[in-house]
């Protein structure tokens, strides 16, 4: 068997048996990779990103990324594997720190009913809510059942509960139902189902499972950059397709205000003036800047320039003399100030006028090709029934 292939048949066993010891589904598989419903959710709680589908797709282009650069054979390039070692150790470090008890603090898995009251709320408000949780409380002495009733909460130690949290707890069985009691959020009832002296089974594995995934993310980020580094040169657009991009979608590069493309130059007189216009008009446009810098000493000693794209509000000079609004106050040293140029009413004449938005606009447009490249290379496989379990409350 081929080594590569080998590899590859090695790395799909290891995913799935760490899948299977941890419990978890399989949700994806991106090419040779197999990934977890427990890893997509470690990302997507992470996530901006609101909608689930939205954020299914930009995570397979995530992973599509890291595949090509495994495929690449970056993760063999030797500042990679020194990290990912050291995100390793640090990974193993903090588990082994999280399984021993914590200042002795107490774990509680609890659960509650609370009756929120604002903190200025009036005494009518105040009397309806106390009436309802003593009504609870009634019914359940009665024989009601508290699990319809009670939210369950996640194992927490005793310190991040609330102070009048704390002291219910001091005198409450398990499973006993509190007598109703306020605090600075409403009026509570609780119940604890279990208390532990060291971290819940429960809680080091998801903590343990999400070190995981961090130290993973970690690695990725490092190797992604890494591609980034080397394959600059294939999103870096040429002259050519920045102007075709321009052609095809010169509207949208339009702008709402004038613009003046030229120079503003302060000079001493109308005289000199005269000669360095002289002077420029045997330039094109574009290559002033240069011109101005290599003017003959004669015309330069007597004057300072500025070149490029002005728009209307961006230089008081260019405002007065180009668009006739707002002043200016003359320089001493170079009291005579004039403008040579075009104004721009319809818009940017060449997308050198806006360079940097057609660029952004060039390189996302070759990331996504691609992109389309590496979806069409390797297969994507989504589980439809196990994307539906997926907990997305995090991002509502």
């Amino acid at each position: 068997m081929p080594r590569r292939l080998l590899g590859i048949c090695i790395l799909l066993l290891v995913s799935v048996m760490c899948m299977q010891a941890q419990g978890d589904a399989v949700l994806l598989k991106v090419g040779s990779e197999v990934i977890s419903k427990g890893e997509f959710e470690y990302y997507y709680k992470k996530s901006l990103k609101r909608d689930l589908h939205l954020f299914l797709q930009s995570f397979i282009d995530y992973k599509l990324k890291v595949l090509d650069a495994k495929e690449r054979g970056l993760d063999t390039v030797g500042v990679y594997r020194v990290q990912k070692e050291f995100y390793r150790q640090l990974a193993s470090s903090e588990q082994a720190v999280e399984h021993f008890p914590v200042n002795g603090r107490e774990w509680v898995k609890l659960s509650h009913v609370t009756f929120p009251l604002k903190q200025h709320a009036g005494e009518k408000e105040e009397q309806r809510m106390r009436q309802k949780s003593d009504s609870l409380y009634v019914s359940l002495q009665n024989g009601a059942e508290w699990k319809q009733m009670g939210e369950e909460l996640p194992w927490m130690q005793t310190r991040f509960l609330l102070k009048e949290w704390q002291e219910q707890l001091l005198g409450l069985e398990q499973n006993q139902v509190s007598a109703p009691f306020y605090s600075p959020q409403g009026i509570h009832l609780i119940v604890w189902e279990a208390k532990r002296n060291t971290m819940p089974k429960e809680v080091a594995h998801e903590r343990t499972r999400d070190t995981f995934w961090l130290k993973e993310e970690m690695a990725n980020a490092l190797l992604l950059a890494i591609r980034a580094r080397e394959g600059q040169a294939e999103l870096v657009p040429t002259e050519r397709v920045l102007e075709d991009l321009f052609r095809k979608y010169r509207e949208k590069y339009g702008w709402g205000i004038p613009h003046f493309r030229g120079v503003v130059v302060h000079c001493q007189n109308k005289k000199e003036a005269k000669a360095i216009k002289k002077y420029l008009r045997k330039f094109p446009v574009t290559l002033w800047q240069e011109a101005l810098e290599r003017m003959p000493a004669a015309l330069s000693a007597g004057c300072t320039f500025e070149t490029g794209l002005f728009r209307i509000g961006q230089n008081p000079y260019v405002d007065k003399l180009a668009f006739k609004c707002g002043s200016f106050a003359p320089i001493t040293e170079y009291p005579y100030t004039w403008i040579l140029g075009d104004k721009l009413k319809k818009g940017p004449e060449s997308y050198r006028d806006v360079r940097e938005k057609v660029e952004i606009d060039a390189r996302n447009e070759l990331e996504t090709a691609q992109i389309n490249g590496l979806r069409q290379k390797y297969r994507v496989e989504i589980n439809e029934e196990v994307l539906k379990t997926v907990n997305n409350e995090g991002n509502k």
